[in-house]
């Protein structure tokens, strides 16, 4: 914060800084003030305004949901598995992870930022962030996770989101089609059509 009101001339009211645990409830990074965070960017942001985000903390991977291709090119995950950011409030309930943000969901609110416009600069501190908005080469991007089995999600989810999407892989590969051409697919970034993708 100090960095961007010194060196880059951000006005302190226009600096947002979700860290916890402070008393103010509405300054703790959980989900709802996150959003909250990305609604007010998108509202606020117009053409030529210069937006800097930082997402610091951890992040995981969860089994697709079982009635999603893993291979559709809107959430295209071969692997089976979803990036995911987890905010504080992060839980598990019937062995399902709630309160997380998908990688795509992080993807809609930045095009919808730079269809308004605006210059985004993004910094994801956190595990699985290669992707978030595009891969980097593999030998610069460092693995570092939390398993998501250590927060409840059971193994055999895992194991049958992975074994779902080899299955799919391989009736794309049998069907003549190129699996890796799905992402392909997906619109541009900078199409407005985007936003509600």
């Amino acid at each position: 914060a100090k960095l961007l009101n010194q060196q880059f001339g951000f006005a302190e009211a226009n600096v947002t800084q979700l860290i916890g645990p402070p008393k103010d409830p509405s300054k703790i990074p959980t989900r709802a003030n996150i959003v909250k965070g990305f609604e007010t960017l998108i509202a606020m942001a117009g053409t030529g305004d210069k937006v800097f985000i930082l997402l610091s903390g951890h992040g995981t991977q969860i089994p697709v949901p079982q009635d999603q291709d893993p291979l559709n090119p809107k959430n295209f995950e071969p692997d089976g598995l979803d990036e995911v950011f987890l905010p504080v409030d992060v839980k598990v309930e019937n062995e399902q992870l709630q309160n997380h943000i998908l990688d795509n969901e992080i993807g809609r609110w930045l095009n919808k930022i730079r269809v308004k416009g605006a210059d985004v600069f993004v910094v994801f501190d956190c595990c699985h962030a290669g992707t978030m908005t595009r891969g980097g080469p593999l030998d610069v991007e460092r693995n570092r996770t939390i398993r998501p089995q250590e927060l409840g999600v059971p193994d055999t989810a895992i194991s049958d989101a992975v074994a779902r999407a080899e299955v799919a892989r391989k009736k794309a590969e049998k069907d003549g089609r190129n699996p890796e051409a799905g992402a392909a697919k997906v619109r541009p970034r900078n199409d407005p059509k985007s936003q509600g993708s």
